[in-house]
């Protein structure tokens, strides 16, 4: 089901868009309010607004999580409330600066996203070769049919 919606919602964006609307002048609150009315698509358009806003909060959320864990000495009384809200002052201060700022750093960030994924999959490609090998981290186990197949099916057990 929620595929079909995700479908359909999908189409009628697409369909929206390549109408030969002037999408790029409102967004997609532009696309909804001309297309359902001012009445609906104020609703919509608030239920959207909430929706960016929530999803900014938890991706902040999400970010401090990862710093924290990968930078430990980072972690002080408080660090998740301070650390969170810079990084939501840093969101609103480049939303502040307006379209320009955020196109720039979306470049960066779309850079960073290459990098990440270079690095993922060179050390995937470069990981030791080696199952059972006790000079070996245990759970580094390279690209390995065995460890494939160990992780293919599902592991759950109603007991745990």
């Amino acid at each position: 089901l929620s595929f079909v919606v995700a479908l359909c919602t999908t189409a009628s964006m697409s369909s929206i868009a390549s109408s030969g609307g002037l999408v790029s002048a409102g967004g997609p609150y532009h696309m909804i309010s001309r297309t359902m009315g001012p009445v609906l698509g104020a609703s919509v358009g608030i239920m959207y607004w909430l929706a960016i806003t929530m999803l900014a909060v938890l991706e902040c959320l999400g970010a401090v999580e990862s710093l924290s864990m990968a930078v430990p000495a980072m972690q002080f009384p408080m660090h998740m409330q301070a650390l969170g809200s810079a990084f939501m002052a840093g969101l609103a201060l480049t939303v502040w600066g307006g379209i320009n700022i955020v196109t720039k750093l979306g470049l960066l960030f779309a850079l960073v996203v290459f990098y990440i994924l270079f690095s993922f999959y060179f050390g995937l490609i470069t990981a030791p070769h080696h199952v059972g090998d006790p000079l070996q981290e245990k759970w580094i186990t390279g690209l390995s049919t065995e460890t494939f197949w160990g992780n293919w099916a599902s592991h759950y057990d109603s007991e745990n």
